[in-house]
């Protein structure tokens, strides 16, 4: 069930209760800086249910900076405030990485932020063996060693959580506080979403026992196939099962189109017998036409030679004309 946004009180208690149970005291007034920073006073009496992962943050920051056993409110302010500690935190590890790694850190991150349609990005829980394999091949000349002491380092900051078997962001906050991150998802953003439809895609794919009717056609395939032929600093570095997914589906393109042409080459050749064969027939149809012309002219003819010679035997002498009309020769 989806939790609502947290009040003041709700607030007040995440920020104290915690700090007691840990025998920490509070100064005076730090409570107030920090509701006000999440705007939870002064505004609409509510916070978005996404400031608790900063208002963690913040406070874990500010106890880094504590003199003794209690949270100051200058503490609070050298560590950037509610909004600014985590960007700050992820800033200073950034830095700390040797050069050659901090392209290893961008990689490593974009693997394990889900890039939203509308901004609305999220964590991306990732196998641990797939992170490695998807970074080292991201970034030229990187070792698994690499990418894993990366993930310590941002582990030990609290901005990384690292499992056994998988890897996610400690914060939601982290990909929309730290500028670095947002700079990383939104520049190529479309080409992000892109590969995880692509990736969604693959993975229903083979879960669904590689049934062909969900494999990509046409224009999806194309656009992921302009989008695969981009040289650009964003180069997709596609799974095992990925890569097996788009074979299948160029194959099965491939295939259909094979199809396509001989159904239109079948089509094409009944259409050359269907017309061979309408011109046969009007042709037998014309040449028997012609040959009933013919014998009828020959009828006539016939009637003509016959009326001539009967009328020709009827004016010779000595021929008489019976009753009936017939003649007979005289004797």
């Amino acid at each position: 069930m989806p939790l609502g946004p947290m009040g003041p009180g709700e607030l007040r208690q995440a920020i104290t209760e915690p700090a007691a149970a840990e025998g920490l005291a509070l100064e005076p007034g730090l409570v107030e800086v920090l509701l006000r920073d999440l705007g939870a006073v002064g505004g609409t009496g509510t916070s978005e249910a996404a400031t608790l992962p900063l208002l963690s943050h913040a406070l874990r920051a500010t106890w880094q900076q504590r003199p003794d056993d209690t949270l100051t409110v200058a503490g609070y302010a050298r560590t950037g405030g509610v909004h600014e500690a985590v960007a700050a935190t992820a800033e200073r590890v950034h830095g700390q990485l040797p050069p050659e790694h901090q392209d290893i850190a961008r990689m490593l991150l974009l693997n394990l932020v889900h890039v939203g349609d509308a901004g609305d990005d999220t964590r991306n829980r990732t196998a641990r063996d797939d992170l490695i394999e998807l970074t080292t091949a991201g970034v030229p000349s990187t070792r698994a060693q690499d990418v894993t002491a990366d993930v310590e380092a941002f582990t030990g900051a609290r901005l990384l959580t690292a499992h056994a078997d998988h890897v996610e962001t400690g914060h939601e906050a982290l990909q929309w506080a730290w500028p670095r991150l947002r700079e990383w998802i939104d520049g190529p953003r479309a080409r992000l979403r892109l590969h995880q439809r692509l990736t969604e895609a693959a993975r229903i794919w083979h879960v669904e026992g590689r049934d062909t009717s969900l494999l990509l056609c046409g224009a999806r395939l194309a656009t992921v196939s302009d989008w695969l032929g981009e040289e650009t600093g964003a180069h997709p570095v596609l799974r095992p099962v990925e890569r097996e997914f788009l074979r299948a589906c160029r194959t099965y393109e491939e295939a259909e189109r094979r199809r396509s042409r001989r159904l239109w080459q079948l089509v094409a050749g009944l259409a050359v017998l269907l017309v061979i064969a309408l011109t046969s027939g009007l042709l037998v149809v014309e040449k028997s036409g012609e040959a009933q012309r013919g014998t009828a002219e020959a009828q006539k003819q016939e009637h003509r030679a016959l009326a001539a010679l009967l009328s020709s035997e009827a004016r010779r002498p000595g021929v008489r004309r019976r009753t009936d009309g017939s003649v007979r020769q005289g004797s």
